[in-house]
C-alpha cells in the first residue's frame, strides 16, 4: 500500500497537514457560529485561562485568586495550569481572549493527533492509514466525551508523544529518549487532570514490563527498568510545583484533599454495562443527557465509549492475522482490565485496583479508565493496518470484510436497541442513524471493494483517510449537544489589574466566574476545591450554609467594613457537629460568635460525619459564646498575595479577617510574626491586644519559586539536550 498516497505523506509535514484539515474545519465553524467548548470549559477553565492571563501579562504567576470563594489557593487548582510554562505561554500571547482559550482547547486536542503519527511512524504502520487512525482516534466518543474538560483532554493528548519517546528509549537503550518522555509527562502534568497523568504513568509502566516480557530476543531487563525509572523521576520533579501545591495548601481548604472513600471511587461515575452500546454510535450518550433516567449517576460526557468505524476493526485484524503475537495480547489484556476497572463497582476489578494501586483512590470518576481502553484498541489498529500491505494483503482484504461485516450487523442491532428504549428521541435522532448505516457500511464496502479489486488497493489510503474524516465529522456533529455551546462575549469592562486596594474589602455574593475577568471578588464562585462549610451545592448531611443565609451573610460580602473583632472566643475541633453548633449560637445572637481553630485542626480534614472526642464540650462552649461585632480597617494594600490594613481593636481579643484560610498564609502583627489561626471553620483568625495595629498577611507557598525554577530548568535542558529534530523528521527514533 506503499504507493503514491504514501509518497505524498512521506513527510512528516504532509500527514500533518491532512491530519489537522478536520480541526482547521472545526476551528472556522466554531469561529463562523460563535460556538464554543461548554460546560467544564466555558464555566471553570475559560475564566480562569484569562485570569493567568492577565498574571502572566503583570509577569506574576498565579498562586491565589482573592476574587473567588473569599480567596482561593488557585495554584492548588493543579488542572488550572498555574505553573505551566505551555499554558502560560498560550494565555500571554492570546491576551486571555475567549479566541485565544478557543485556540488553545484546539491546540490541546489536535496535540493527540500529532503524537500518534508520530508513534505509528515509530511502530512502522502505513502512511495512509497511520493518518487515519490517528484521526478516528482524535474523534472517538472517549476523545469526544471528554473535550469540555479541557484539563482532562490536555492530559490525554501527551499520552501518545510519551509512548513514543519511552518506546524510543526501551528499543535502542538510550537515555535521551527517556528523559524526553519524562519531560513530557511532567509537562502534561502541570495542567492536565492528576488523575490521567497517573494512569498515563500506570500505562508507561505496564508498556515497559510487556515489552521486556514479550520481545524477542528479550529487552535487558534492568537497563529497562532503569529507563523507567529515568523518566518517572524527571516528570515527578517537573511536576513537583502543581502536585506539591496541592497536596499541602488543599489540606484544610478543601474537602477534596484526600484519598476518596472506595465506595465513591468505585461506584460513583462509572460505566454501567448497558453502556456499551455506545460502542456502535456515540448518540446514546446524547440521549443520556435528554433522558436522565437512562445513566443517572455517571455524567452523560463520561458514558460514551464508541472508538469509531476504523478502530475496532483493524485492532481485530492484527489478532486474527497474528493469533501468536505475544505484545498484541498484552495490548487485550490492558484495554480489557482498563474497561473492566472503568465498570466500576458492577466487576471486581476496580476495586481490586483501588487496593492495590494506592494513586487510583483520588479517581472520582471510573469511567475515565475507558481512556486505556481507548489506547489499547488504537495501537492494535497501527498493528492491523501493517496487514493490508505486501503478500498477504489478500487475505487481510478478506479478513477485513467479515470483520467488518459482523462489526456493522452488531452496530444496527445494538444501535436500534437503544434508540428505541427511550422517550426522548434528541435533536439528531435521524442523523445518528444515518451515521451508523453510512459509516460502518462505507467500512464493509470498501473492504469488500479492495478485496476483490486488487487495483483499488493503490487508492485505499485515500478512502481510509476519508472514511476517518466522515466517521469525525459526523461524530462530533451528533456529540454537539454534548460539548459545544454559545461562546461568551467579551466583557466590555474587562479589567486585568490584580490591585484591589481601591475596592477595598467590598465583595458581591455569588458568580459563575465571569467575574474573574472583571475583577469583581464574590463570596461564592464555581470551583471544584469544594468546602462543605462554604458551600450549600456540597452540603448535603448539614442544615444550612452560613454563606447562604442572613444574617451571617453580611460578614462574608458586601459591606466595606467584613472584619470582626471579638474579647472571647474558643478553640474548637473542625467538624460537622461543632459547626451545627455554631450555626444555631449564630441565629440566636444575629451575627456569628467567634471560634477559633489551630492549623493542624485545620488540616485534619475529617470527613463528613467523623466526630471529634471534645465535640460535646466544644459545643457546649460554642453556646455560651457572645456575638462578634464589626471592626472598621482601613486597607493600605490588597492584592493577591498580600493583604495590609490597620485596625483599632476597643480590647485584648481576637481579630477575624473574612477572607480564606490557607496553611502557607503569614501575619505579622506591628512588624512582630502572628499566628494565623483558622476562624469560624473558613477564615483567618489573629490574636490582637488593645490599640491601633498594622496587620501585614502574606501567601507564601512552600518551593515557590524554588520547584518553579527547577521544574522549568529541567525541561528547557531536556530541550536543549535533546536532538529535537526528530520530531519532525521520519525514521524509528
Amino acid at each position: 500500500m506503499r504507493h503514491r498516497f504514501d509518497r505524498l505523506l512521506g513527510s512528516t509535514v504532509g500527514a500533518d497537514a491532512l491530519l489537522l484539515l478536520p480541526f482547521v474545519a472545526l476551528l472556522t465553524w466554531l469561529l463562523v457560529s460563535g460556538l464554543g467548548p461548554r460546560w467544564d470549559a466555558q464555566v471553570y477553565f475559560g475564566p480562569h485561562f484569562t485570569l493567568l492571563a492577565d498574571f502572566a501579562r503583570a509577569g506574576r504567576l498565579l498562586l491565589w485568586d482573592p476574587w473567588s470563594n473569599c480567596g482561593s489557593p488557585t495554584a492548588a487548582y493543579v488542572e488550572m495550569g498555574s505553573f505551566s510554562p505551555l499554558t502560560i505561554l498560550v494565555a500571554l500571547l492570546t491576551g486571555g481572549s475567549s479566541i485565544g482559550f478557543l485556540l488553545y482547547w484546539l491546540g490541546s486536542w489536535a496535540l493527540a493527533g500529532l503524537g500518534l503519527l508520530r508513534l505509528g511512524r515509530h511502530l512502522g504502520a502505513p502512511t495512509g492509514a497511520n493518518v487515519a487512525v490517528a484521526i478516528a482516534c482524535s474523534f472517538s466518543g472517549v476523545h469526544l466525551g471528554t473535550v469540555t474538560h479541557v484539563s482532562w483532554l490536555h492530559a490525554m493528548s501527551f499520552v501518545p508523544w510519551m509512548l513514543w519517546r519511552l518506546d524510543v528509549a526501551l528499543t535502542t537503550r538510550r537515555w535521551t529518549p527517556a528523559l524526553q518522555a519524562g519531560a513530557l509527562v511532567g509537562l502534561a502534568g502541570l495542567a492536565g487532570h492528576p488523575s490521567i497523568i497517573i494512569l498515563a504513568g500506570l500505562l508507561l509502566v505496564l508498556w515497559t514490563i510487556g515489552r521486556v516480557l514479550t520481545e524477542r530476543p528479550r529487552l535487558e531487563l534492568l537497563r529497562s527498568l532503569g529507563l523507567l525509572a529515568c523518566a518517572g523521576s524527571v516528570g515527578l520533579l517537573v511536576v513537583s510545583p502543581a502536585w506539591v501545591t496541592f497536596a499541602t495548601e488543599s489540606r484544610g481548604y478543601s474537602d477534596r484533599s484526600g484519598a476518596l472513600e472506595k465506595s465513591i471511587a468505585v461506584g460513583q461515575q462509572d460505566l454501567e454495562p448497558s453502556m456499551l452500546a455506545t460502542l456502535a454510535s456515540p448518540y446514546p450518550s446524547v440521549l443520556d443527557h435528554f433522558n436522565p433516567e437512562l445513566w443517572p449517576t455517571t455524567f452523560a460526557g463520561l458514558t460514551c465509549t464508541y472508538l469509531g468505524v476504523l478502530l475496532p476493526a483493524l485492532a481485530l485484524l492484527a489478532l486474527w492475522s497474528r493469533p501468536h503475537d505475544r505484545w498484541q495480547w498484552w495490548l487485550v489484556g490492558i484495554g480489557l482490565v482498563s474497561l473492566a476497572s472503568a465498570l466500576g463497582d458492577s466487576l471486581p476489578i476496580r476495586g481490586w485496583v483501588y487496593e492495590l494501586v494506592p494513586p487510583t483512590r483520588y479517581f472520582r470518576h471510573s469511567a475515565i479508565f475507558r481512556a486505556g481502553l481507548l489506547v489499547a484498541i488504537t495501537l492494535l489498529a497501527l498493528a492491523g493496518s501493517k496487514e493490508l500491505i505486501g503478500e498477504r494483503a489478500t487475505l487481510a482484504w478478506r479478513r477485513l470484510v467479515v470483520i467488518s461485516g459482523v462489526l456493522f450487523l452488531m452496530a444496527l442491532a445494538m444501535h436500534g436497541m437503544m434508540t428505541s428504549s427511550v422517550e426522548h428521541p434528541g435533536p439528531h435522532l435521524l442523523g445518528s442513524h444515518l451515521h451508523v448505516l453510512l459509516a460502518w457500511g462505507s467500512a464493509f464496502v470498501l473492504a469488500f471493494v479492495a478485496w476483490r479489486k486488487s487495483r483499488f488497493r493503490e487508492w485505499t489510503p485515500i478512502a481510509l483517510v476519508l472514511l476517518a474524516l466522515l466517521d469525525a465529522g459526523c461524530s462530533t456533529w451528533l456529540m454537539s449537544p454534548l460539548t459545544l455551546g454559545t461562546r461568551p462575549e467579551e466583557p466590555t469592562t474587562r479589567s486585568r489589574s490584580l490591585d484591589l486596594t481601591e475596592r477595598g474589602l467590598q465583595r458581591a455574593q455569588r458568580a459563575l466566574n465571569e467575574h474573574l475577568a472583571v475583577k469583581v471578588p464574590v463570596a461564592e464562585a464555581q470551583n471544584q476545591l469544594s468546602n462543605r462549610f462554604h458551600s450549600q451545592r456540597s452540603l448535603q448531611a448539614l442544615p444550612t450554609s452560613w454563606m447562604n443565609e442572613d444574617p451571617l451573610v453580611a460578614a462574608v460580602q458586601g459591606a466595606p467594613d467584613r472584619t470582626w473583632f471579638s474579647e472571647t472566643a474558643t478553640t474548637v475541633a473542625v467538624s460537622d457537629e461543632t459547626f451545627r453548633a455554631f450555626i444555631q449560637r449564630s441565629r440566636v445572637l444575629g451575627a456569628p460568635p467567634l471560634v477559633v481553630h489551630g492549623r493542624k485542626e485545620m488540616q485534619a480534614g475529617r470527613a463528613r460525619g467523623e466526630t471529634a472526642p471534645s465535640e460535646g464540650d466544644d459545643a457546649r462552649r460554642i453556646a455560651e459564646l457572645p456575638a462578634a461585632r464589626r471592626v472598621a480597617v482601613e486597607v493600605t494594600e490588597y492584592s493577591p498575595t498580600r493583604l495590609v490594613f490597620t485596625v483599632v481593636c476597643p480590647a485584648d481579643g481576637w481579630l477575624l479577617v473574612t477572607d480564606r484560610w490557607s496553611r502557607s498564609w503569614r501575619a505579622r502583627v506591628d512588624g512582630a510574626e502572628a499566628e494565623v489561626l483558622g476562624g469560624c471553620f473558613l477564615f483567618r483568625a489573629l490574636a490582637v491586644t488593645k490599640g491601633r495595629h498594622v496587620v501585614e498577611m502574606d501567601f507564601a507557598l512552600p518551593g515557590v519559586p524554588w520547584l518553579v525554577a527547577l521544574s522549568w530548568t529541567l525541561l528547557a535542558g531536556v530541550a536543549i539536550t535533546s536532538r529535537w529534530p526528530v520530531f519532525v523528521t521520519r525514521g524509528p527514533g
